[in-house]
C-alpha cells in the first residue's frame, strides 16, 4: 500500500509565488500547471524559497524564450511577438 504525504503551502509562499508569476506576466494557470504537473518540479524537496523561485523563473524562461508552441506555427512566443 502507498501513502502519500500532502504537500502545505504557507499563505506567504502562495501569495509570492503568484506575485511572481503575474510581475513577469505570465498565465497563472498555465505556469501552475506547467511547473507543478509537467516538469518534474512537484517531486523535488526544496530547502529554499529561493530554490523554487530560481527552478520556476528558469522553466518560465524556458517556456516563453525557448519551447516551441504549436499553436504559434512552432515558434517560442518571444520570437513570434517579435514577427507579428
Amino acid at each position: 500500500m502507498t501513502t502519500t504525504t500532502k504537500r502545505v503551502y504557507t499563505d506567504e509562499f502562495k501569495q509570492e509565488t503568484v506575485a511572481l508569476v503575474t510581475e513577469q506576466d505570465y498565465s497563472i494557470v498555465e505556469a501552475a500547471r506547467a511547473v507543478l504537473n509537467g516538469n518534474g518540479l512537484a517531486d523535488r524537496l526544496y530547502h529554499s524559497r529561493l530554490a523554487v523561485i530560481d527552478d520556476v523563473n528558469q522553466y518560465m524562461k524556458y517556456y516563453n524564450q525557448a519551447r516551441l508552441h504549436s499553436t504559434i506555427d512552432d515558434m517560442p512566443p518571444v520570437q513570434y511577438e517579435k514577427c507579428s
